[in-house]
């Protein structure tokens, strides 16, 4: 190995605190820690010893909150496979869920995720003991402990199945207004919360609502068939605001109706836990239906409330933790990134307790993108 040229950037942000592994070839690939980047870890190769590499390129499968992490060579092709381990934190969102990942083909994927820490995790460092076993070292409780945990290669390649979790509802649910939604709406949030363990989706849709006399029942979209197929563990619902007009006068329907909703997700063989918004997210003073809705808020709870008992779901307060903060809702109806990220560490928390101790990152703030109608179309 030689000491060389720094590798050039091909992603956004740069690249530091590197690991590198030999490959079978006798190249080397450099694993780094993204700074100011996408939370993806940086890998490059060189094939002259580390005189010069490849530009470095985020890879998908390993997500990081900005760590150093470890990378072990385990074994070779010739000693029966290829394994290249990675032990990092497995989120986007702060320095927690120590996930350690395999490769078996040289680094070019990384198929096997294994969360082995569930809370606080930083830097880290990899060993192959004696007996085969994994070594592993690392930071814990917020740098206050120094843990070593010993694991077994079978542990590790043990394939658990992930938890399933179905995020219905409209807009809110959808990202409206966010402009990288696909990041930032609270269900790819809630993903980066969780971690690997989970397999989160989004069947959010503008303008749903509840009522079957309404203009857009969730019942009735391609969203809801597609929820349904998903065969989901959880799911966690967010509907009713858009039934404001017609709630006050149609209450048990509202509650008929979105009951019969639920049913069909209890009924599934996947038989998933149930979660809805029983406290609804707030609208802000400067939405033309502010006071309506603020005079159906306890209209609403209750209703919500008798929908929770009859489905034998729990109910979720999503009123409390956005009511005081008016600058997470651009247009005084969706939430923001910075919103959105609330929304997922209450739901986080609430389907697996403690991962509210994750550390905030806040958003820079930008325009929102187009919210795709306003009170969504179904007025």
């Amino acid at each position: 190995w030689k000491y060389g040229e720094s590798a050039p950037d091909g992603s956004p942000g740069n690249g530091n605190e590197v690991q590198m592994v030999e490959l079978s070839d006798g190249s080397i690939q450099l694993n780094s820690r993204s700074s100011s980047g996408t939370r993806l870890r940086k890998l490059a190769v060189s094939n002259d010893g580390g005189a010069s590499w490849s530009p470095l390129k985020d890879h998908e499968q390993l997500p990081e909150p900005q760590c150093m992490g470890s990378v072990l060579r385990y074994s070779f092709p010739e000693e029966g496979k290829s394994r290249i381990l990675y032990a990092g934190p497995g989120t986007k969102r702060g320095r927690s869920q120590g996930t350690v990942h395999i490769s078996y083909d040289e680094g070019k994927t990384w198929p096997m995720a294994k969360q082995v820490v569930p809370d606080g995790y930083a830097y880290s460092c990899l060993t192959k003991m004696p007996n085969g076993d994994v070594g592993l070292l690392y930071e814990a409780d917020g740098y206050q402990q120094i843990r070593f945990m010993r694991l077994s290669l079978s542990t590790l390649e043990r394939h658990d199945p992930q938890i399933k979790v179905a995020c219905i509802g409209d807009s809110i649910t959808y990202g409206a207004g966010i402009r990288d939604r696909k990041r930032q709406s609270y269900p790819a949030q809630l993903q980066q919360l969780l971690g690997p363990k989970y397999d989160i989706r989004n069947f959010g849709r503008s303008g749903a609502d509840v009522l079957a006399i309404n203009n857009g029942p969730y019942a009735k979209t391609k969203q809801h068939r597609a929820a349904l197929a998903f065969q989901p563990d959880i799911v966690i619902c967010n509907l009713g605001i858009n039934d404001h007009a017609l709630v006050e006068g149609h209450q048990q329907a509202f509650v008929s109706d979105y009951t019969n909703l639920f049913k069909q997700y209890s009924s599934l063989a996947s038989q998933p836990k149930l979660f809805l918004w029983t406290d609804l997210a707030p609208v802000m003073p400067g939405q033309p239906n502010y006071q309506q809705c603020l005079g159906l808020r306890s209209t609403y709870a209750r209703l919500l409330r008798e929908v929770a008992t009859k489905v034998h779901g729990k109910g979720i307060d999503m009123y409390s933790p956005l009511a005081d903060h008016p600058n997470w809702f651009p247009d005084h109806l969706h939430p923001n990134a910075e919103g959105a990220e609330s929304i997922a560490k209450v739901v986080a928390h609430t389907i697996a307790p403690g991962t509210h101790r994750f550390a905030r990152v806040s958003w820079k703030d930008e325009p929102m993108g187009p919210a795709e109608g306003g009170f969504e179309k179904a007025r």
